[in-house]
């Protein structure tokens, strides 16, 4: 996961990461700058078309090459939603070129919202040729909100095939939300087979601060030969809380499985993370 220092016109904001050594001693880590600048280019009947652009500096102070983002936003004639967004970075001579797009397609069916993403790369010719796809449904129920979602990849042959597919579940579970991630990759079986589960669970605190604990299951548990069952990984606890000076802090203790008899130890802090609020 990358922080990164946030400028923009309306204000500065700011995060600052901080990592917990073996001795328990917190080390702040240099972080790069990010400039963020945003302006309408149309919002009309048409639909709505924003650019930003994005100047970024490295831990260093010396300047990164720029980036344009062009998202487009409009209604298709079946009324669906189309979300058009074209990135442009600076080729060898500094000039902005278009290096991806995303076309995002959503649409209401009944109590279920279907999407369809495409990610597209310019080809040799100077067009563009779509790459990935992505699949979701996601239905909400009396607060209980279920997506189905899968990607597809080009294969050897240039075909798309499924790579990956996603169960989220989420629903209330007493004064907090739980949700439940299931992953399932392309095995070389040729079938869709459970690689990993991620259930988290989300609970407000009376001093305005958020407790939430993350378990991670995966196929291959760290130091441990492969059966075919999913075995606890990793514990994580995040507690967001409000800090002095219009600040919000986060800090992540995590625990793993002692490799003698999988039983799980106390949490080590391993991070913490300062962001001013806009």
């Amino acid at each position: 996961m990358k922080y990164f220092t946030l400028l923009s016109l309306a204000g500065t904001l700011w995060a600052q990461i901080y990592v917990y050594d073996a001795n328990g001693r917190r080390v702040p880590l240099p972080s790069p700058e990010e400039k963020r600048s945003q302006k309408v280019i149309d919002d009309g009947n048409g639909g709505r078309i924003v650019e930003e652009t994005i100047e970024r500096r490295d831990v260093n102070g010396n300047k990164l090459p720029p980036e344009k983002v062009r998202t487009v936003e409009r209604k298709a004639a079946d009324g669906s939603k189309v979300v058009e967004t074209t990135v442009f970075t600076s080729d060898l001579n500094g000039r902005l070129a278009a290096s991806e797009r995303s076309v995002i397609t959503t649409q209401q069916q009944g109590s279920a919202s279907v999407s369809t993403t495409v990610i597209e790369r310019p080809t040799v010719n100077g067009t563009f040729a779509a790459v990935e796809k992505t699949t979701a449904q996601t239905t909400d129920e009396n607060g209980r909100a279920l997506t189905n979602r899968s990607t597809f990849v080009l294969d050897q042959n240039g075909n798309f095939v499924e790579a990956v597919r996603e169960r989220v579940e989420r629903a209330p579970e007493g004064s907090g939300v739980k949700e439940v991630v299931q992953e399932y990759r392309n095995a070389q079986s040729g079938k869709m087979e459970l690689s990993g589960q991620r259930v988290k669970v989300d609970i407000p605190n009376p001093d305005g601060s958020t407790t939430s604990e993350v378990t991670i299951y995966g196929a291959v548990a760290q130091g441990r030969a492969a059966d075919g069952k999913l075995k606890l990984r990793e514990q994580q606890l995040i507690t967001t809380k409000p800090g002095p000076g219009n600040t919000q802090v986060e800090s992540i203790s995590i625990r793993r499985p002692d490799l003698s008899d999988s039983k799980l130890g106390a949490y080590q802090k391993v991070g913490e993370k300062i962001t001013q609020k806009p």
